[in-house]
């Protein structure tokens, strides 16, 4: 089953141009990332007026981006921890060793690099920059997830996910909390369940993407969890099940808009082909015209 391509007088400018665009997890990472990671993406997102977030692209990004600057955040207040190098010799201790934990330690890197490439920050043995370190960790753990609203059109909230919703706290004793609670279908809050059934036929033109024989092992895990929901939708609303389909939520969460932005193409290009979208990755075309150049 493939759905056909749709035009939407609300997808395109005077001239034709698609001028609508969902903006997937991995772009709103590379957006806090190193000015030349950040960079291309800002520019292609420029020649878009409507630019929507699923909100279960801002719980994915909890988890990748804020929860570092918390996990960072406790090392870099410890007693025993003088400077950024300290701080990064910490992060290597204590993940460089569990397979597990590459990828945490690799955004963590990526964290404080960002940090460290600001003017007047780059000293990773001066205690002032350790303690200026500790205010972006803050900031980025209690605010970034505002600015992210704060910067799209709009954020798409057609699951109802409450674990989008939960907001990091600072406690009193000044530590930071970004709990993400668990979800089962023994005590449901969301719609996914409904938003499912609602959009039975986009969830199975992905599943047919999944199931072709050169797709990728992620995909072919969310064409497998799409089957088994097809059956009992209400499985999706436990969180160890609705994160195996992500990129599919998060792609039928945007339906509506002319053009996907995403930094993976062996789960985007087949998505939005077989939903009928058009796909930019602005890394990859950043990467493809430094190596041509």
């Amino acid at each position: 089953m493939t759905r056909n391509s749709e035009s939407h007088a609300c997808d395109r400018d005077e001239h034709g141009t698609v001028s609508t665009a969902l903006i997937d997890t991995s772009l709103l990472v590379e957006l806090q990332k190193e000015r030349r990671y950040a960079a291309p993406v800002k520019q292609s997102l420029k020649h878009f007026r409507f630019k929507g977030i699923s909100s279960f692209s801002l719980l994915e990004f909890k988890w990748v981006w804020p929860k570092r600057a918390v996990y960072l955040y406790s090392i870099a207040r410890k007693e025993s921890v003088t400077c950024v190098r300290d701080v990064m010799s910490e992060v290597e201790k204590k993940l460089a060793n569990h397979p597990g934990s590459l990828r945490m330690m690799r955004t963590c890197y990526q964290l404080i690099m960002e940090f460290l490439e600001r003017p007047g920050f780059s000293d990773v043995a001066d205690f002032r920059t350790l303690k200026m370190f500790r205010a972006h960790c803050r900031r980025i753990a209690l605010y970034a997830i505002y600015d992210l609203i704060e910067d799209a059109t709009s954020v798409l909230r057609n699951t109802d996910c409450v674990r989008a919703d939960e907001m990091p706290k600072e406690t009193a004793s000044g530590n930071l909390d970004l709990t993400i609670t668990q979800c089962r279908p023994s005590d449901i809050s969301c719609r996914l369940h409904e938003f499912f059934s609602d959009h039975l036929e986009d969830f199975l033109s992905v599943m047919d993407a999944g199931e072709k024989q050169d797709a990728s092992p992620e995909l072919a895990e969310i064409a497998k969890q799409i089957k088994l929901a097809k059956s009992d939708p209400e499985r999706l609303c436990d969180d160890r099940n609705c994160r195996k389909i992500g990129d599919a939520i998060i792609a039928i969460d945007g339906i509506g808009m002319g053009t996907y932005v995403a930094n993976n193409d062996k789960e985007w290009k087949p998505i939005a082909r077989a939903l009928g979208k058009t796909l930019i990755n602005p890394v990859k075309d950043t990467q493809h015209s430094s190596d041509t150049n």
